[in-house]
């Protein structure tokens, strides 16, 4: 898909979400998304069933990043990468009790192993293998 066949599309989008004429839903499915700026999506109510976010960047945390539809692929992925995340020291206790349960859930991303999360390191214990 070129970016102007995505463009047209999405526009399309836009009139049928407004009931405009000419308007009808995007149908994304095979499309690539690579390098799209997904800060500005609105993606409640989208289905992301077997969607690739490998390598995905700028998702949405807001309000307007909920209530989609996905599988626990991309949920496995979500979790592994909070297992990286640094925490302030005061707050260390809580963090690794959250990790305790979390943590089994996010070594079954496929991407458990690049994070660092596979084996005994640093990231079992809430700390970055920077």
């Amino acid at each position: 898909m070129t970016d102007e066949e995505l463009k047209s599309i999405l526009r399309k989008h836009r009139l049928w979400i407004m009931r405009n004429a000419g308007g009808e839903c995007a149908d994304l499915r095979g499309a690539n998304l690579q390098g799209a700026n997904l800060w500005e999506a609105d993606l409640r109510g989208a289905n992301l069933l077997g969607a690739n976010w490998d390598y995905s960047s700028n998702f949405s945390l807001s309000c307007k990043g909920s209530q989609f539809t996905c599988d626990l692929k991309f949920i496995y992925q979500n979790l592994a990468h909070l297992c990286t995340l640094n925490v302030d020291e005061s707050e260390q206790a809580e963090w690794r009790e959250i990790l305790e349960k979390i943590r089994p859930y996010a070594v079954k991303s496929h991407r458990a192993g690049d994070l660092g999360l596979l084996g005994g390191n640093n990231a079992e214990k809430g700390e970055r293998n920077d």
